[in-house]
């Protein structure tokens, strides 16, 4: 008999072919099993991978980037973004990953926390959607946004507090995130917690490292005698880089205290800022420096009390004012600014621009001291070398002149009138040396000689003649404002009718001041006869003559030049009393 004939023809493919299956289904689950370990070790490399690259970094924003890109990697992503919170509990940076530049550009400004970015600022908890559009708190996306369903969100603690929020959308594998992301997403975000205080911390010592480094370099220039000027121009340019502001603005108090000239910047358009002054009255600026306490303006061009004159050329959003606090008292403002719709400033932003400018007041205060004593230093050496021009030089020059005059009744008669013509220069030398002693006395860059000495130059370098100014007396002491206005004012007609009308190559002019003040202008011009068209200025100067109980004179032939004489009472008594009144 043949075997197979007790086993059953009928149940022997049965048994074997179920035998099969099953040992293909046992087959197949271990090898789905198999797959699922493999790609849950692959994922697992993945999240590895992406926490070093994470925690390797101490740039702040190279970290920030480094933890968006991780994450997409790690549930295979289209789209990412890290939106950091600000002080204003609105998204103040927004890192992004899969979009391009061309479609940045083309969104427009970068979201600011609305909508479902704006539930996470609120709630600070995982949140994953299958389709964003399906979500109560939805509002959108802005023209031109690539279209977003599936949705993951995770919040980035780092300090204890918020950071910001994880944003993942459009996994690109299946129709919608799962909990395995989550969880993934949720270590990445623990480790990035880590990674962005490690970063902050390096970035805080970094930039106070940097602050210290720039006033450094400002008090080395200092010590090597660099100018006021160019010390506040310095604290413009390195405020700016420590504060990563757009723009800076350092302003100075008035000596009455009322205003705040602008006397350095830094930025764009600030040439035309330079020398405008802020009031105080009113004024974010004039808070800080009355109060010594710095003030923060979220948006500049909403906000009342910033003086937009001094700063709308910058096109300003957010602006800090920072007292320049000296050893005594407050000198000025430092403001920093940076661009309307542009990154608001982090309290660390705050932190360091204050204390750097708490260390640039001090560096303004040995500037000042060191030009002071500078001055003074000047003034001394004008001081003794007018003082010496006066015990020797003048003291010979009337020995001459003396000599020279017990000289004339023995000369001869052809000599007489050279010796006295001699007398004359030596006379004319000893009020010019007079006049360079008065000048020497006198602060440069102000008073009555300086004006006259400033508009005779100015004149004459348009008109190019040579001009030769005297002065004889205390012109910038006994000389009170009002009648200096109307003495440089006729100076200025009558250098001016020289200059346009007599065609002069030599103008003289000479102020003596003694009990009546004493302006006297020569030219060599071609003069002019009674009835000339430079009448009204004649009628100009003998009104202003008239109106201080004074005189006015002129003498002029045609081809012979011009003298006019004007004269007035002095003002003021050796006391400094006014005569009249």
């Amino acid at each position: 008999m043949d075997p197979r004939d007790q086993l059953g023809d009928a149940s022997a493919p049965p048994r074997l072919d179920a035998a099969h299956l099953q040992l293909e289904e046992l087959v197949a689950e271990l090898g789905v099993r198999t797959n699922a370990a493999l790609g849950a070790v692959g994922r697992f490399q993945v999240l590895l991978d992406a926490v070093v690259a994470v925690g390797t970094g101490l740039s702040l924003p190279e970290v920030l980037r480094a933890i968006v890109e991780g994450a997409c990697r790690l549930v295979d992503a289209r789209y990412g973004a890290l939106g950091v919170i600000g002080a204003d509990r609105q998204l103040s940076e927004f890192i992004t990953v899969g979009i391009d530049d061309e479609t940045r550009e083309r969104i427009g400004p970068l979201p600011r926390g609305h909508g479902i970015l704006g539930l996470l600022v609120r709630d600070p908890r995982p949140l994953m959607l299958r389709d964003l559009s399906e979500h109560g708190e939805s509002v959108g996306f802005p023209a031109n946004h690539p279209p977003m369903r599936s949705f993951l969100g995770v919040p980035v603690r780092s300090r204890g507090a918020v950071f910001g929020n994880l944003y993942l959308c459009e996994k690109q594998s299946a129709d919608e995130f799962t909990s395995t992301d989550l969880e993934l997403v949720s270590a990445l975000a623990i480790a990035a917690g880590v990674a962005i205080e490690n970063a902050t911390l390096y970035d805080e010592q970094r930039r106070r490292e940097q602050w210290i480094d720039a006033i450094a370099d400002i008090n080395r220039n200092l010590l090597a005698g660099e100018p006021v000027e160019e010390v506040l121009q310095d604290i413009a340019v390195r405020a700016g880089a420590i504060a990563r502001a757009d723009g800076v603005r350092v302003m100075l108090a008035s000596d009455d205290g009322r205003l705040l000239e602008i006397v350095a910047a830094h930025g764009e358009h600030t040439e035309e800022i330079v020398g405008i002054s802020v009031p105080v009255e009113g004024t974010a600026a004039g808070q800080a420096y009355l109060e010594g306490v710095t003030h923060i303006v979220e948006d500049a061009t909403q906000d009342p009390r910033v003086f937009l004159p001094a700063i709308a050329a910058l096109q300003p959003g957010a602006v800090v004012y920072v007292p320049l606090r000296g050893a005594d008292r407050v000198l000025g403002v430092l403001s920093v600014d940076n661009t309307k719709g542009g990154r608001p400033f982090a309290d660390m932003d705050v932190d360091v621009i204050t204390s750097f400018a708490r260390q640039a007041a001090l560096a303004i205060e040995l500037a000042r001291s060191r030009r002071d004593n500078d001055r003074m230093r000047t003034l001394e050496d004008r001081e003794r070398i007018g003082r010496n021009l006066h015990d020797t030089v003048i003291q010979r020059l009337f020995a001459v002149g003396m000599l020279l005059q017990s000289t004339i009744a023995d000369a001869a008669g052809s000599q007489a009138p050279r010796i006295s013509k001699a007398i004359d220069e030596v006379d004319a030398t000893i009020k010019e040396i007079r006049t360079s002693i008065f000048s020497l006395a006198t602060p440069p860059k102000s008073g009555v000689r300086v004006e006259i000495l400033d508009l005779v130059n100015e004149y004459a370098e348009r008109a190019g003649f040579e001009a030769h100014v005297v002065f004889d007396g205390p012109v910038d002491t006994a000389i009170d404002a009002d009648v200096a206005r109307h003495l440089v004012a006729c100076t200025r007609e009558a250098v001016s009718n020289a200059s346009r009308h007599a065609r002069a190559s030599r103008v003289e002019v000479s102020v003596q001041v003694a009990d009546e003040i004493v302006l006297r202008v020569t030219d060599d011009g071609v003069g002019f006869q009674a009835g000339h068209d430079r009448r009204s200025g004649v009628a100009n100067l003998e009104s202003r003559a008239a109106a201080l109980s004074g005189t006015f004179e002129i003498t002029s032939e045609p081809g012979a030049g011009t003298t006019i004489v004007w004269r007035v009472p002095t003002s003021l008594d050796g006391n400094g009393n006014r005569r009249n009144g």
